[in-house]
């Protein structure tokens, strides 16, 4: 048994530029040389408060970790207004300490977390079930490794993913994210507000421009529960993609969204990625985001949102779709994919689609869909 209590007291008299926090994990630091094998963690208990990150097994992990399990994880804390918690399942960052990094190599093989509670009052800011963070210019490869019953609850929810959590590849097109054979299944998302969030992973924003590759991954029974606040960038697989981005047979099999209040933004969200995105030129479009024989089955979207453009959020494009939210800015290929659900809308102002609900904001884009199928029964009004 573990148990980690935030007790960080700063002693010091000059103005910090950095806000105070402890790093928690059985180790704070795994170094590129470090390797971690048939490694137990069971019944973790960690008690948190402002800008505290922690994780079971490592604060930060850049070695190769083989045949690891974690087992009935507790996280609680408190975040006051300004201030977040950081946590995951096994380890927290999978990256350089430093910006722009050194060229570590990342290996997580056979690994497991089964059972993590999460539950904050105030504001949970990036997160895992098995991995919080991951960036810079490492290459990370993730092989069979599986994360289960993973439920995330605070006032609001952002950057929080299933298997792996927020990418930080903004200065890294070298960086290679190879993850194959991986499981996410009964996973939870309970915020009065959720955004950037999904039952795998996330694969970057627009300025990403690392490439990514997932094969056979899949994700079983996930759900999305929005309060009175807004809804956005959410997926059952990711919350957006990306340049290079490649998905190869991954599915998700049961998936439900719910948000009920109408008075708040919702955009951009979507049975298997709440958006594809990319800057690439037409010269590069070969390297946009690929789908392949992915598919969405158990679709269950009953979400609300503002009933005139006018209320709505401006500062994103307004749709919800069964397999994609929103499939716009740049170039993107979709085939033998599909979905099979429902989508009942009763007050938006955006866009709804049974595939795709938005697309073509840029005329200088090139969506590509063959060979896909929906069968979705969207019930929509407003």
């Amino acid at each position: 048994n573990l148990s980690f209590v935030s007790n960080y007291v700063d002693t010091a008299e000059t103005e910090d530029t950095e806000p105070d926090r402890n790093d928690l994990g059985l180790f704070q630091s795994v170094t590129g040389a470090g390797t971690v094998e048939n490694l137990t963690l069971d019944t973790v208990t960690a008690s948190l408060s402002d800008y505290d990150q922690f994780a079971p097994l490592a604060h930060r992990f850049l070695g190769t970790a083989e045949n690891c399990h974690v087992k009935n994880v507790t996280v609680t804390g408190t975040a006051t207004e300004g201030a977040y918690i950081y946590a995951a399942g096994m380890v927290l960052f999978c990256e350089p300490e430093e910006t722009g990094g050194t060229g570590e190599s990342v290996s997580l093989t056979s690994c497991t977390v089964t059972g993590l509670e999460v539950k904050v009052k105030g504001a949970f800011d990036t997160g895992g079930g098995l991995v919080g963070q991951f960036g810079g210019s490492t290459a990370l490869t993730v092989e069979d490794c599986s994360a289960k019953e993973i439920h995330f609850e605070a006032d609001s929810l952002r950057w929080v993913f299933g298997l792996l959590g927020y990418a930080d590849y903004t200065t890294s097109k070298d960086a290679k994210i190879t993850v194959g054979n991986c499981l996410v299944s009964g996973v939870s998302f309970k915020a009065e507000s959720i955004t950037t969030a999904g039952g795998f992973s996330l694969t970057g924003s627009h300025k990403n421009e690392a490439a990514f590759t997932f094969t056979d991954c899949h994700v079983e029974d996930a759900s999305f529960e929005c309060g009175t606040g807004e809804m956005g960038w959410v997926g059952g697989f990711t919350s957006g993609t990306n340049i290079r981005n490649t998905f190869e047979s991954c599915t998700v099999d049961g998936v439900v969204f719910r948000k009920e209040s109408s008075d708040s933004p919702c955009y951009q969200v979507g049975g298997f990625s709440g958006n594809t995105q990319n800057t690439l030129t037409e010269a590069d479009k070969d390297e946009a985001c690929k789908f392949d024989n992915c598919h969405v089955t158990g679709l269950d979207m009953q979400v609300a949102g503002p009933a005139t453009h006018e209320s709505a959020y401006s500062g994103a494009y307004l749709s919800i779709g069964g397999f994609i939210g929103t499939a716009s800015q740049g170039w993107a290929a979709i085939e033998n994919c599909s979905v099979t659900g429902t989508i009942d809308s009763p007050s938006y102002a955006g866009e709804i689609g049974g595939f795709i609900g938005g697309l073509g904001w840029n005329a200088n884009q090139t969506i590509s869909v063959k060979d896909c199928e929906a069968n979705v029964n969207v019930t929509a009004g407003g």
